[in-house]
């Protein structure tokens, strides 16, 4: 019976660690107290195991099963497990990081008040709008009759689009069917109508900015 059960020299059962499994089936006898074991005796601490193998025991892993490649914190998440703002938008894809609980989000992760209060810079043109946001990324909406508004078309936008993909923008000033503006290292661009030389690069129009040079 003792071989089966491990007893002791007064033939009782010996449970050295008191994890619940006799010496005789235990494979790791020196559980720390309280945590839960396999059939072998062993905690996931003692087993080192990391099922999602993203480099976190899974005795400590909060996230246990992190896609293949992403990288986790301490506690064995990643960006597109957690949502620590709470608006049920992860983090990976939040754009707006700090929402304030309750505020109603859409699928970026930002609320309207959110949305609106990045404006820094506004500028208007004869019949075209621009605005610069705390991020430097630059916007536009308006007639776009001779790509005054940089997007690289000439068609009229009626909500504001994202002009390219740079966030240096500092300055600009819009004309009536050209814009000029200057990025933070003090560079300047301009587009839209050229038919009076306006833009400074000889061409009839830009569509997108155009860096101008200051040494031609």
């Amino acid at each position: 019976m003792c071989f089966f059960f491990g007893c002791g020299g007064s033939g009782q059962i010996v449970d050295t660690d008191h994890d619940g499994i006799t010496e005789s089936f235990d494979t790791c006898s020196d559980t720390p107290q309280g945590e839960m074991v396999d059939k072998n005796g062993c905690s996931d601490v003692q087993k080192e195991t990391d099922t999602d193998g993203d480099g976190v025991n899974d005795s400590v892993d909060t996230c246990a099963s992190t896609p293949t490649g992403e990288t986790v914190d301490a506690s064995g998440c990643s960006d597109s497990q957690k949502d620590r703002d709470g608006d049920g938008v992860m983090d990976n894809v939040d754009t707006c990081p700090a929402t304030p609980a309750g505020d109603a989000v859409k699928n970026t992760g930002c609320s309207y008040a959110q949305k609106i209060s990045d404006w820094v810079k506004v500028a208007a043109g004869e019949s075209s709008t621009f605005e610069i946001k705390a991020d430097g990324s630059l916007y536009a909406w308006g007639w776009n009759k001779d790509g005054q508004l940089g997007d690289g078309t000439k068609i009229d936008k009626y909500v504001p689009t994202l002009i390219g993909r740079d966030t240096d923008w500092t300055h600009l000033v819009p004309g009536g069917l050209h814009t000029l503006a200057i990025k933070i290292d003090g560079m300047l661009y301009t587009w839209g109508d050229n038919e009076f030389s306006q833009l400074g690069n000889g061409s009839d129009w830009e569509t997108s900015p155009v860096l101008i040079d200051a040494n031609p």
